[in-house]
């Protein structure tokens, strides 16, 4: 590649995933600060806890693969989410980077197989395939590694004998700057509104939600407390992003490389059964840049002339593999664990669930 090029692909590519996730980041990590530093989050969990009598480790992975469908973004589910699975986990003693790393696979499963999540939307798109009828394969499929990575990731928990006593009120100020923002979210995707959609946006829903928490804040805490809250929810939302983007600058080079045309002249020159070759090509340029739905895009369109169900599957398949260093959310998810913890809860539970749906995929399609 030239050099100008590249320096061009890196700056677009670390551009590109800024101007995505920097109001995503800043202010679900805002967000959370503030439901720390007031308390609520206690309030959160213990509502939880009158919901879901039992199997409270089942909760982070449930609701990663819930809401990530209506934001359709893993990462911003995760973001959203975080504060109270990690308020969670202290609550029943349970290991708070566990419990984040079933958040995490939660959000991926749905991102990577459910409409309308971009992934199929581009796959279906390119193979002129109706998207909901990867649905009656897709919610089964999702819901098998839902179980698997459950018993696969699940921890022991001790929930603790103190309850607090929860009000109305308390609740609803709580849970406020959770809700309305996914709320919203869900509005801008139903309602042919303008207005609605606008204020769906995932940016606008999330600043909505930063503003309510200041509101809230407001009322328990000192203009000096709030500031130091914005700069330290400011300082950790500047370091996860640099993250980020510098894993989305490596993806960018790659992305636009001709890497996606060499895998396929090796597969071409190759022994492998072309049945195999949706997959294996989705999982080459998955673990080389990293983004799911550029993976869908390279991958669909090279792969167009095997159109059908079974080749949808097969790149989503692909999608799930060796998610490592050119993966975005491989950092986020990461924070601070090693990267032998981030390969095992992280790589490893992703890549046995491309595998699950690469054989149900041969195996039923």
């Amino acid at each position: 590649m030239d050099y100008h090029l590249i320096i061009v692909y890196i700056t677009s590519g670390l551009g590109s995933i800024f101007s995505v996730l920097c109001i995503v980041i800043f202010s679900g990590v805002t967000i959370a600060e503030f439901l720390k530093i007031t308390k609520n989050i206690e309030t959160i969990v213990n509502d939880i806890f009158k919901i879901f009598r039992k199997k409270h480790s089942f909760i982070p992975i449930l609701s990663g693969y819930l809401l990530s469908i209506p934001i359709m973004c893993c990462i911003t589910a995760f973001v959203v989410l975080n504060p109270v699975i990690e308020g969670l986990a202290l609550k029943v003693n349970a290991s708070k980077k566990k419990f984040l790393y079933m958040l995490a696979i939660g959000t991926v499963i749905s991102f990577n197989l459910i409409y309308p999540s971009p992934v199929i939307l581009v796959i279906t798109d390119t193979l002129d395939i109706d998207p909901l009828d990867t649905l009656p394969v897709s919610i089964p499929i999702s819901i098998l590694l839902l179980v698997i990575s459950y018993y696969f990731m699940h921890t022991k928990i001790e929930i603790t004998p103190e309850k607090v006593q929860t009000s109305l009120r308390s609740s609803t100020e709580a849970w406020s700057p959770i809700l309305i923002p996914i709320s919203l979210i869900f509005l801008g995707l139903i309602v042919e509104n303008q207005i609605l959609k606008f204020l769906g946006n995932v940016n606008v829903a999330l600043l909505i939600g930063v503003l309510i928490s200041l509101i809230i804040a407001n009322r328990h805490l000192s203009t000096d407390e709030i500031s130091i809250a914005l700069k330290r929810s400011s300082s950790k939302a500047g370091r996860i992003l640099l993250d980020l983007c510098g894993a989305g600058a490596l993806g960018n080079v790659i992305a636009h490389s001709d890497f996606s045309n060499d895998v396929l002249g090796l597969l071409d020159n190759s022994s492998v059964p072309v049945m195999l070759f949706p997959f294996l090509i989705a999982m080459f340029i998955q673990t080389a840049q990293g983004s799911r739905v550029v993976t869908a895009i390279v991958t669909a369109d090279i792969v167009k002339d095997f159109a059908c169900m079974q080749t949808v599957f097969m790149i989503c398949a692909g999608t799930f593999m060796f998610s490592y260093v050119s993966d975005p959310y491989f950092w986020l998810v990461k924070h601070d664990s090693s990267m032998k913890e981030n390969l095992k809860h992280y790589t490893l539970p992703l890549a046995l669930s491309g595998v699950v749906v690469l054989v149900c995929a041969i195996l039923f399609l």
